[in-house]
Parts: structure tokens; C-alpha cells; sequence
């Protein structure tokens, strides 16, 4: 994060007309957007959200909280009951809004319940060892949910190395290269797909538009669609 606000303060220096910013935690970069403001440096923020939206000019993101809906959605069709562990990233915004669509779907579910969550700070390096000891500790667990691609591999990983492969669901977002594939081998049960090109060009839509007077609107929201093994031949 210091290196993220000092290649801002650079920017603004270098005589940037616009910048956009995809933070690394969504939290901790409001002395940045306000030097971009103090400057008239329009920021369009893409993929992740900054918790002081009202400094940018507009926020391009994905539909993080349809996306745990979805992946819950998915989860109740295919089984009566789940004992079900988390996968998290406390810091970043988008990860914590999957997840929590998540959990808000399934509450009311009779016998869907979450057994446990870990932080896996969005990387399979970490989530394989939090994963194998969740796996410890919830000896009846049988889904995972996972906030990203990376975690849900760490995970996956974790889950054959325990010999468990065949009891589990494993649910991310991402909708990476790797993510579908795994799909397709019916390795991972479901990977919400994020379209990072349309992102790419609805952002760089609002930078003109800042440019050339300002945005019509403070947040633009990208639609989200579930990848199964029904449909990943699409993707």
C-alpha cells in the first residue's frame, strides 16, 4: 500500500490528467485521492472498491455481492445440507462482499451452515495451509466457499491432499483461464466470472467523460455470470 500511494503522488507530480486506481486495500488511500482532487486529477477506481468513493470520479466494478449470490444460489439447488468453510481477505472490499452474499443467501436454509472462515489474504500460497488446517479443526466439512480463484486452488489443493475430493463443493470468483478449466475437469463446482474487458472499457469510457466535464454517474456496476459444468463451453 505505501508503494501504491507513493506511484500516485509520482503521477500527480509527472502531470497525470486522469488516474486510474485499483487499490490495494480498499481503505487506506484517502490522502492519495485527496492530493488527486487538490490537483483536479480525476481517479476512476476499477475492479475494487475504495471505502472514500465520494473523492473519485467514478467506481467501475463488479457485481461482488451478486456474485456470493450466485455461487449460494448454486449451492442449495445441488444439496440438502452443507457444512461449509470460508475462504477470506478481511482487507479487500470485493472479497468481503462475495463472501457476505454468500452468507446472506444461505441463511435461512435449514441445514446449510458456515462451520468456520480463514484468511487466505487472496493467495493460493496461503490458503492451502489455512485450508488444511480448517480441514483439521471441521472434520464434517464438505463446501468451501472461496473469495478468489487463487484461494479456492490453495484450497482445492488441501482437499486432495486430505483425500477428500470426493465429498467436497468448491465455489470461487474469479472466472480466471485456470479457474474454468478446473471446471470443466469438475474440480472446482463453480466460478463466478468477472469480464475484466468490459470493466476495461466502461472505465476507460469514464475516464473521457471526466475529462471532458465530468461523470454522469459515481458508480458503474458489471453484471456477473455463474460458470458450471453445464455451461463453461461458453466461457
Amino acid at each position: 500500500q505505501m508503494r501504491q500511494n507513493q506511484e500516485g503522488r509520482d503521477l500527480i507530480e509527472e502531470g497525470a490528467q486522469a488516474i486510474f486506481l485499483t487499490p490495494v486495500e480498499w481503505d487506506t488511500v484517502r490522502e492519495r485521492l485527496e492530493a488527486a482532487n487538490r490537483a483536479g486529477v480525476p481517479v476512476i477506481v476499477v475492479d475494487a472498491p475504495v471505502q472514500d468513493a465520494e473523492l473519485v470520479a467514478c467506481s467501475v466494478l463488479s457485481d461482488n455481492y451478486q456474485a456470493g449470490i450466485l455461487c449460494a444460489e448454486h449451492l442449495v439447488s445441488q444439496r440438502d445440507s452443507a457444512k461449509i468453510i470460508l475462504l477470506e481477505h478481511i482487507t479487500a472490499r470485493s472479497g468481503a462482499e462475495r463472501v457476505q452474499g454468500f452468507v446472506d443467501t444461505i441463511q435461512g436454509h435449514d441445514g446449510f451452515s458456515v462451520l468456520a472462515s480463514g484468511e487466505s489474504d487472496g493467495q493460493i500460497e496461503n490458503a492451502m495451509p489455512v485450508m488444511e488446517e480448517l480441514l483439521r479443526q471441521n472434520l464434517e466439512a464438505d463446501t468451501v466457499m472461496s473469495l478468489n480463484d487463487p484461494s479456492a486452488f490453495g484450497a482445492l489443493a488441501a482437499i486432495q491432499g486430505a483425500g477428500l475430493s470426493g465429498r467436497f463443493l468448491v465455489y470461487s470468483v474469479d472466472g480466471s483461464p485456470e479457474g474454468k478449466a478446473l471446471v470443466q475437469d469438475g474440480l472446482l463446482t463453480a466460478t463466478c466470472a468477472q469480464f475484466p474487458t468490459r470493466i476495461a472499457k466502461e472505465a476507460a469510457a469514464q475516464g473521457y467523460l471526466a475529462l471532458e466535464g465530468g461523470c454522469c454517474q459515481k458508480e458503474v456496476i458489471v453484471p456477473v455470470e455463474l460458470v458450471t459444468a453445464e455451461n463453461v463451453s461458453h466461457y
